[in-house]
This record gives structure tokens, C-alpha cells and sequence, in this order.
């Protein structure tokens, strides 16, 4: 027999020899386990080898239960990855997640990871410390999060993003995240008091005007050719498309795409990406699930 080194398993082989006259010995038959590295990360999800043979869960399968929830997402929610109808409904569709944990990690199970470029950790709406990141708005080379140019981001249909996020200064019109030329979210100007602007094919701006130096969940949906704005889970505005996207810069947080200017000033925390649009019901479920997780109300 042979042994793959590269496919976990059991292999058996068996050796026989004979002297120079042709005198057979005794066949030996041994057997060879070929065991994965316990450290190691085959399928890139944020589990080791030795958590998913605790879980039981597939190293080679993101998604062992194929329910559209990431296996690493699934534990962090408490749901079973190994029963497809166990899963927590915010995190279907869920392509990335930012919760900036002490890191830039996607946190979703796809490794779509960023590379800082000075932001610091700071405290998040809870006042728990290097939970969030600062930026600190200037131009030309400000703070930033790269997150490069990552197909499973480049929406073509429906999607949703959002992002926890506290103003203070920034330039031009700060971006919280930019993907040029398809979607973008950021503020108008940089007054104490600032309205909200979604663009992705078409450009949505809040009517009210929301302070500087609170939290506020800001959430932007595309379903069809529909593209709406919501603030503190509630719509604040929708347009019909009306230019094509496409996306030919890298994603960045806390900037404008591959450029030196519109850097946001202030803080961005749980930022999440989605591949589905959420309903109204749901973006005002998402936001209460977050104020519910023991961090209060701040703003909207």
C-alpha cells in the first residue's frame, strides 16, 4: 500500500523481503495514521483542527451544516454547526463580521481579515476596552482599515451593511467604509451635528441631523434596485437606482477608496456585510439584539 500524506486516514502497508536465494520472510504489516495538525486551520475559518474535532465539525467545510452560517459564527452564537436548522437568523447571509475584538479579524468565517493602517483600538459603546477602532480624521495619510478587493464583497444584487459608528471631526465627507464604485457609507460634512449618506447606484441621505460623539447604528440595504438607509434600526430614506456599479478600488474602512481624503474621524465597531437584503423588521431586530447585549442606549 501507499500512504497520501495530504488525506487524513488510516493506511495500512505491508512489507515483505526475501533473501538472495529466494527465501521469503515473514510479511510485517504496519499501519499509518495521518493526523492533521492540531494548530492548523485547513478550510481557513478561524477554528483550529483540535476545536473541530471537539465540535465535530468538518475542517475541511467553512459550513459544515450547509445552513449559510459559518461554522466559527455558529459557535459564537450558541447555535449547533452540525444541525442545519440551528442557527441564529441574523447571521444568515453574514459574508463578514468586524466586531473588532482587540484585531481587525473577520470574525464570520470567510477570513476576509484587514490590515491596519494606523487606527487604534479603543473602547467600545459599553466602555470595554480595545473592543472598537478610533480613526483620527486627518488628511492626507489618515487611519484606515484595508480589506482589499475580495469577490465575495463585490455585490452585484441584493445585500446589506452596517456598522456601529461615533463622529468627531474627519474631513471632507468622512467615509465609515468605501468600496468605489459600488457602495459607500458615510457623513455629510463634518459638523457637530451631520446627516447620514448611502450610496450604491443611487445616493440616500438622512433628513434628520444626528450628534457628534454618540453611538449610532447606521444600515445600509440594497433589494432589487431599491437602496434604503436606515439609523438606529429604523429607515430613514430609500432611492431607485439610477447609475451602474462596479467596483475597481479596494475596500477600506474609515476612508474613501484608495484615496488620501474624507477620512472619518471618531470610532467604528461591529461592522457587518451581508449577501441578502434585510427586511425593516430585521435591521430594527439587529439593532435591538445589539442594545440588548448589555450595552445601552446611546444616540440612535
Amino acid at each position: 500500500g501507499t500512504v497520501d500524506t495530504t488525506t487524513v486516514g488510516s493506511y495500512t502497508l505491508t512489507y515483505s523481503a526475501e533473501d538472495e536465494v529466494g527465501n521469503a520472510a515473514t510479511p510485517v504489516t504496519r499501519t499509518v495514521e495521518v493526523v492533521l495538525d492540531p494548530n492548523g486551520d485547513e478550510d481557513n475559518d478561524g477554528l483550529n483542527n483540535t476545536e473541530e474535532a471537539s465540535l465535530g465539525t468538518n475542517p475541511y467545510l467553512r459550513d459544515t451544516d450547509s445552513d449559510e452560517v459559518n461554522d466559527l459564527r455558529e459557535v459564537g452564537d450558541g447555535s449547533d454547526p452540525l444541525d442545519p436548522a440551528s442557527f441564529n437568523s441574523l447571521s444568515f447571509g453574514l459574508v463578514a463580521y468586524y466586531p473588532f475584538n482587540g484585531n481587525a479579524q473577520d470574525e464570520s468565517g470567510n477570513g476576509l481579515h484587514g490590515q491596519i493602517f494606523g487606527a487604534t483600538l479603543t473602547a467600545d459603546r459599553a466602555g470595554d476596552s480595545n473592543k472598537a477602532f478610533a480613526f483620527g480624521g486627518f488628511d492626507p495619510n489618515g487611519d484606515y482599515i484595508d480589506i482589499g478587493k475580495p469577490p465575495s464583497l463585490q455585490f452585484a444584487s441584493d445585500f446589506t451593511a452596517s456598522a456601529w459608528v461615533k463622529f468627531a471631526g474627519g474631513t471632507s465627507n468622512p467615509r465609515i467604509f468605501s468600496f468605489l464604485h459600488g457602495f459607500e457609507l458615510h457623513t455629510d460634512g463634518v459638523g457637530s451635528q451631520r446627516r447620514f449618506v448611502a450610496s450604491a447606484g443611487a445616493t440616500v441621505v438622512s433628513t434628520n441631523l444626528y450628534p457628534e460623539s454618540q453611538w449610532h447604528m447606521v444600515t445600509m440595504t440594497r433589494k432589487g434596485n431599491d437602496v434604503s438607509l436606515f439609523v438606529g434600526g429604523q429607515r430613514v430614506g430609500s432611492a431607485s437606482m439610477g447609475y451602474a456599479i462596479y467596483y475597481d478600488k479596494a475596500f477600506n474602512i474609515g476612508k474613501k477608496s484608495e484615496h488620501i481624503t474624507d477620512h472619518w474621524g471618531g470610532a467604528i465597531d461591529e461592522m457587518r456585510l451581508f449577501d441578502r437584503s434585510m427586511s425593516d423588521s430585521e435591521v430594527a431586530l439587529l439593532w435591538a439584539s445589539d442594545i440588548y447585549d448589555g450595552y445601552g442606549l446611546e444616540g440612535a
